[in-house]
């Protein structure tokens, strides 16, 4: 699963952007244009062809998601739990203390409906409900939005392409946090 899901088409458009536009004697590099193409042509087949058999395959396999989501929601859980304590023995102050707490409460409910919208119907496959699916779809689409504003601005003049860089790095855990589900990807 790990090689289908993985990343594709980085290296053969690497390598194949990495042929010369003319040989030693000046003359054009015969077929690059042609070579492109197909590499063009492969990516995009790899790409659309596996995407679109991923979640077929996992199932076919049996595979599940493991207990992640739930390790999540106790861990926050023990965090707020400990909070108190850990305030008194590191002698934090109380403002820290309480937008810890006001974050680590917010990510605690976030996961309680995740876990919630999440139905086990006893044959080991998990359903998503129509709301969290439409929630993540909609998320997704906000961070398409966002990512295409960044690319405005990158163009502009307005962002460097490393602060373009830091910010994508951002929206793509923000979109991995999301988890699998519904979404335009």
């Amino acid at each position: 699963m790990l090689s289908w899901a993985g990343t594709r088409g980085v290296i053969t458009l690497a390598a194949i952007f990495s042929l010369p536009l003319v040989t030693s004697t000046g003359a054009p590099f015969p077929g690059r244009d042609l070579l492109q193409f197909c590499a063009f042509v492969i990516v995009l087949v790899t790409l659309v062809g596996q995407g679109m058999t991923f979640g077929p395959l996992v199932r076919a396999m049996g595979l599940q998601a493991d207990a992640a989501d739930e390790a999540r929601a106790a861990s926050v859980s023990a965090a707020l739990a400990g909070l108190d304590q850990i305030t008194h023995d590191e002698g934090l102050e109380p403002g820290v203390t309480s937008a810890l707490r006001t974050s680590l409460d917010q990510r605690a409910a976030r996961y309680r409906r995740r876990l919630e919208a999440l139905q086990d119907p006893g044959d080991g496959t998990i359903v998503i409900s129509p709301a969290l699916e439409s929630a993540l779809s909609a998320r997704h689409l906000v961070i398409d939005v966002q990512r295409e504003e960044l690319l405005r601005w990158r163009d502009a003049g307005r962002l460097p392409d490393a602060s373009l860089r830091i910010l994508e790095r951002e929206l793509d855990h923000e979109e991995y946090a999301l988890g699998p589900g519904a979404g335009p990807r």
